[in-house]
This record gives structure tokens, C-alpha cells and sequence, in this order.
């Protein structure tokens, strides 16, 4: 395989750039580089404490996340900086009596005031005090934030938010827009935090509609350094998970166009020439238009593709030059890991699973041999996950789901993942032996099992999800099909000579409960990979913690 490095072999003149490196439109708001010296534009933070953000993930509900996140932002804003505070959904609950009140239930918690190490407190207790109960009611949210900016300076308005609007009319992009026909300089950017499609495209529209930015956050450490790029004036000028500046993946070429009016026209377009994952292979055409130092790749139909900053970052401050080891930090393991002939290596992170979205990356040696040395070279933010809405399982579970979630949660989690299952089965684990309850949930050919009760062979403690499995009961080959993929790229193509050479410890085995029938079995991160017999590759992984018979 040849190097993923994303260059093109193509020259495009473009006329008044003063840019060292691609920079997307110019900060709408703050129109100086922030420091702790740099006056920054009023913030107004509104703060999602609806029933939803009590949900689980990795450990720790969303709201925890949000209280982190935003006592992190007040203790970085500069003294002096006027701040205000609004949440919603926190006095309610979310039963349909209650909804009247609840889609009124939006609470100035501190009006705008300077940022004073007493202030900083007064808004840090508030925060900490936040209950997630009730509606999202986000258009009056947005309404009652516009109150508290001048009605003629720049400000900034920024809302967190784990779902939709629960409350319109009004819609929360009308609501947008009514703010900033009567704060013109103001702008209004939204933060989706384990945002589905449906909602991160309606807070796009918020965004959109407030001149300001959308960006998504799926764990705390993003969520607190995507907050600060935003209030800091710096998130335009650096990869998002979703794009860069007005350009967003997935638009149209006229809308880039219309969104960035310097933009070259179509006339600039070359072949592409570069190598992306998912999007570069079975013969499609690709074009690049480089424009201010960044090369933006669209399909044959026009759609953005993929974005190119040649020397920035992203808005986690992951950028050239970082170690592997840094971006693991943001994002967690790749889903990809693929060796070059030049002695490099192509990653790729997920970004967006909204957007199909992913950072894929070019490290100048074998992470798994050191992540502090290898280093970044590329960044490329591009439509090029595994596949359409892939859900990847690796040793700490599947997609947004991790091993140690207690099991009420875990289902409540899964099928908020993958939809109904198509099948449920629940009962003895194993007849006779004390392991318990077991349920197992199935989406064609994935099943989650939960152990509901461990019974008395295990000491207490929470009950959880214990173990995920991939493939069929009946033994049909189907790794990796369906929604959930595998970490690495392991499916039924992958032999057992290709996982020795990633490092896997493949043996022979002896099916004792299976009436002696022979296996093929590896262990590769945390996955055990096997199959019948007769296959020159694994037919079925497992993860997570197995209670199995004895």
C-alpha cells in the first residue's frame, strides 16, 4: 500500500493570501487573538439540564461532563469579561403533564456581569448545582440569552446540547435568527455532546442561523477544549469534527461557494491525485480546489469530501508535529491502523459517527511500538469512517458503550445505538452452575450479551454488561458485516497469517463443550477472534469479560 499522505501534485494560483497555513474564515466575533490580557467578547453560556443528559457514557453522565466542561471555560475566561449563565430543564420532569411548565422552564442563574474571581465562584456553584430533570425548551433558552447581550457590541452566545428541541414552535433556528436581527454582531455557535443525525443537524441550523459554529463533542476532554475554541475566537481557523470555518463536510460546491464568497470557482478544480480511505478507490473521481493554503476534495457530484489544512490543527489542538500519544488522548484508539511502504502509518479517528466524519492521520512510525515517537504529519479531516454509520467494537466496547456499563443502562444505551434488536433472549446463563441471568440482545449478525444477575458463584456488586460477540450461532461467516465493524479492519478476508503479522497469538484449540470439534483461536488488543475449523481466517470475535459454563 502505498503512503497516505494527502498532497496534491497539482498548482493553483490564488491571488492576496497573507496566511501561514490554511485558515478558513476569520473569527466573527473576537477580532484579536485571545490571551489572558485580549478582552473577550460577553459570553452568554446556556446549559442543556434536561432528563437526557443523566444518560451514561464511558462512565460518567452527560451532565457531569457539561459541569466539567463549563467550570473549566469560566475558570479560563480573562477577569473582567462580562459572563452569563441560562439553563433549562431543570425544575420539571419529562411526563406529558408536566410539559406546560416544562417547556417554560429556562432560568437566568447568573445575569451578565464581569468575570470576578467572586463571580468566577458564584457561576462554578451554579453550575455545580445543575439537576438534569426536564424539557429542551432551546428556542426560549436562545430568547432569553439574546436579553443579555448589548444589543451593539460583538458577543457571544453558546449552547450545550445532548438533544432536540422538545418544545417548539417556535423553532430554535427562528429563535436564532431573531436574536441576531437585533444583535447584528452578535453570534450564536451550538455544541452538540452525543448528538444523534436528527439533533446535530438542527443545532447546525442554530448555528447557521447565528452566524456562528457547530461543532460535536463525544467526551469531556473535547467537550472542554471545543468550548474554549469557540469562546476564544480560535475554532474557525481549525478543524472541526464536522469541517472548517463556514465549509462543512457533506455541502454542496455552491454552498462552500456561498459560504466563503472568496472561494475559487469550478474552473479551479484539478484531479485529485492523493489517497483517501473509503473515498479514492473502485474508480471514483475525485476533485481538489486549493484555496488559502487548504485543499478541499469534493466528489464527482460536487459534495465536499474531505479538508486539507496543510499546516493547522484540529480544535483540540492535536496538529502536525504532536505524538500519536496526544491525539489517543482526545479521541481514543483508531479504528484503523495500516502500515505504508514508506515506513509511515495511516490512523484514523473518528470525528463525527453524526457525519460519518473522520480525522485520518499519517504518523511517521509504528504507534504500537511507541506512541510517544511517532509523530503527526498529516491531518486530514474527511467523509472516509469504515462504513456508513460503522460501530466499532475493541477491548472497551462497541461504539459510545462500554464494557463496565451496569446492565439497566447498557440495554436503555444499546438500543439507542442500534435500534430494536432483532431478537431478545433472557434466561439461565447456564443451568445448574450459580453464574445467573443472562440477557442477549441481537442485531443481525451482532449480539450483546448483559448479565442481569451473576448469581451465587460471584460476589456482589453491580450487575453489567459482560460480553459482546460478532458472527452467528450457526456458523456463518459474517465478521464484520451488519452495522458493527471490528478494530483493525478484521473480517472474514483477514487469514490467520495477516493477524500473526500485526502481533496476534494464534493457536489451535479443542472445542470440549462443543463435542471435541477442532479451532483456530487469536487474541489481537483484547478481541479473541476464532472460527470452526476449516476457515483460513476468523468467522467470530468476542470482547469484554466472558461468564461463561463450567
Amino acid at each position: 500500500m502505498g503512503s497516505r499522505r494527502l498532497r496534491w501534485l497539482v498548482i493553483t494560483t490564488v491571488a492576496s493570501i497573507a496566511l501561514a497555513g490554511c485558515a478558513g474564515s476569520a473569527p466573527r466575533a473576537a477580532e484579536s487573538s485571545p490571551s489572558s490580557t485580549v478582552d473577550l467578547p460577553p459570553l452568554v453560556l446556556v446549559m442543556d439540564s434536561s432528563g437526557s443528559m443523566r444518560t451514561r457514557d464511558g462512565g460518567t453522565t452527560r451532565m457531569d461532563a457539561a459541569r466539567q466542561a463549563a467550570t473549566e471555560l469560566i475558570s479560563s475566561v480573562p477577569d473582567g469579561t462580562p459572563v452569563s449563565l441560562i439553563a433549562y430543564g431543570t425544575s420539571t420532569g419529562t411526563k406529558s403533564a408536566e410539559k406546560s411548565e416544562g417547556c417554560q422552564d429556562v432560568k437566568t442563574l447568573a445575569p451578565m456581569a464581569p468575570a470576578t474571581t467572586d463571580a468566577k465562584n458564584t457561576l462554578k456553584d451554579a453550575v455545580a448545582g445543575l439537576k438534569p430533570r426536564g424539557f429542551t425548551p432551546i428556542a426560549l433558552a436562545l430568547s432569553k440569552a439574546g436579553k443579555e447581550v448589548p444589543a451593539d457590541q460583538p458577543a457571544n452566545i453558546v449552547l450545550i446540547s445532548d438533544g432536540i428541541e422538545t418544545c417548539a414552535p417556535p423553532n430554535p433556528d427562528q429563535a436564532a435568527k431573531d436574536v441576531i436581527a437585533t444583535h447584528p454582531k452578535a453570534t450564536i455557535s451550538t455544541v452538540g455532546f452525543h448528538t444523534d443525525a436528527k439533533a446535530s443537524k438542527q443545532l447546525h441550523q442554530v448555528a447557521e442561523a447565528g452566524n456562528g459554529l457547530f461543532v460535536t463533542a463525544a467526551n469531556p476532554e473535547q467537550l472542554i477544549k471545543r468550548l474554549k475554541a469557540i469562546q476564544e475566537g480560535t475554532a474557525d481557523t481549525q478543524l472541526t469534527s464536522t469541517g472548517l470555518g463556514r465549509a462543512q463536510l457533506g455541502q454542496s460546491y455552491d454552498e462552500v461557494k456561498g459560504a466563503e464568497a472568496d472561494f475559487p470557482g469550478w474552473d479551479a478544480a484539478q484531479p485529485f491525485k492523493g489517497d483517501l480511505r473509503g473515498l479514492s478507490e473502485d474508480g471514483k473521481t475525485l476533485f481538489v480546489i486549493v484555496w488559502q493554503d487548504c485543499s478541499y476534495v469534493f466528489s464527482e457530484d460536487k459534495t465536499l469530501v474531505a479538508i486539507d489544512p496543510e499546516k493547522a490543527g484540529t480544535i483540540d489542538e492535536v496538529k502536525p508535529g504532536d505524538s500519536y500519544a496526544q491525539a489517543t488522548k482526545l479521541y481514543g484508539d483508531p479504528v484503523s491502523t495500516v502500515a505504508n511502504d514508506d515506513g509511515t502509518y495511516t490512523v484514523i479517528f473518528p470525528a463525527d459517527n453524526a457525519t460519518e466524519s473522520a480525522y485520518q492521520m499519517v504518523v511517521s512510525a509504528d504507534p504500537a511500538a511507541s506512541a510517544d515517537a511517532a509523530k503527526i504529519t498529516v491531518i486530514v479531516l474527511c467523509r472516509c469512517s469504515l462504513a456508513p454509520d460503522a460501530i466499532v467494537l475493541n477491548a472497551q466496547g462497541v461504539g459510545s458503550v462500554p464494557f463496565d456499563t451496569p446492565a439497566a443502562d447498557a440495554e436503555q444505551q444499546l438500543i439507542a445505538l442500534l435500534g430494536t434488536p432483532d431478537d431478545v433472549y433472557e434466561g439461565a446463563n447456564c443451568e445448574g452452575t450459580g453464574v445467573g441471568q443472562i440477557k442477549l440482545l441481537s442485531w443481525g449478525s451482532f449480539t450483546a450479551a448483559i448479565t442481569t444477575s451473576l448469581g451465587d458463584s460471584f460476589d456482589g456488586g453491580p450487575f453489567r454488561l459482560t460480553t459482546w460477540i460478532l458472527g452467528t450461532r450457526d456458523g456463518d461467516p459474517q465478521l464484520g458485516s451488519g452495522e458493527v465493524v471490528i478494530e483493525g479492519d478484521i473480517t472474514t478476508d483477514t487469514t490467520w497469517d495477516e493477524l500473526r503479522a500485526r502481533g496476534a497469538e494464534v493457536s489451535n484449540e479443542i472445542d470440549a463443550a462443543g463435542g471435541g470439534e477442532p479451532f483456530t483461536q487469536a487474541e489481537l488488543n483484547g478481541i479473541t477472534l476464532s472460527d470452526d475449523g476449516a476457515s483460513t481466517g476468523p468467522t467470530r470475535a468476542s470482547a469484554g469479560e466472558s461468564f461463561g459454563c463450567e
